[in-house]
């Protein structure tokens, strides 16, 4: 497939965050993860990086960098549920946003 056409397909799981989650919620999740997911995050969804950009700029395959991204989405909702369970209200989460 050329470059191009894997710049420009749309993923399913690469819906923006905040659709799903509000964002203090995902910020939080965020903090517990390794440092390379963490900025992987911020590349792909907060700052709109291809899975190629991604890719080079860790000098790695674009195979190699897709389930990358994939297993830190997992781990990041993971995270994410976590916030929300154990007794943890949502409503404290909206309000001190």
């Amino acid at each position: 497939m050329p470059l191009n056409q894997f710049n420009s397909r749309r993923r399913v799981n690469d819906k923006p965050l905040y659709n799903t989650l509000d964002c203090l919620a995902v910020r939080r999740a965020m903090d517990r993860l390794p440092l390379i997911e963490k900025l992987i995050i911020e590349m792909r969804f907060f700052h709109g990086f291809s899975i190629q950009e991604i890719a080079r700029l860790l000098r790695m395959g674009w195979d190699e960098a897709d389930a990358l991204v994939d297993s830190t989405l997992l781990l990041l909702r993971g995270n994410c549920s976590a916030e929300f369970s154990g007794g943890v209200d949502r409503t404290q989460f909206l309000k001190a946003a």
